[in-house]
């Protein structure tokens, strides 16, 4: 769900470039509970033709139904964060991002 919306996006294709992956190994975390709730955050190393960078999501599950609430793509030497999504109103800073 992450990695469609930051493929389709073209602020982090032209950052990044059209041939953009993730990396295998990524950081973060999962919980599901059998009430069909739960959440989850991921940093995803992405990289291309013209840079590298991290994707970093927190999603939160409701009736069995994922909620993307947080989508920020930071580049390699670009300050200024690409915000995709934030429902929550969440401040960004322009230095590393930790969630």
């Amino acid at each position: 769900m992450t990695m469609d919306v930051i493929r389709a996006d073209e602020r982090v294709k032209a950052a990044i470039g059209d041939d953009m992956t993730d990396n295998f190994w990524i950081g973060g975390h999962i919980n599901v509970e059998a009430s069909g709730t739960g959440d989850a955050q991921f940093g995803i190393p992405i990289h291309g033709a013209r840079g590298k960078g991290t994707v970093f999501s927190h999603l939160v599950r409701n009736a069995g139904q994922w909620s993307m609430r947080l989508l920020v793509s930071r580049i390699d030497g670009v300050e200024a964060p690409i915000v995709l999504k934030n429902e929550d109103h969440v401040p960004i800073p322009n230095a590393a991002i930790g969630i």
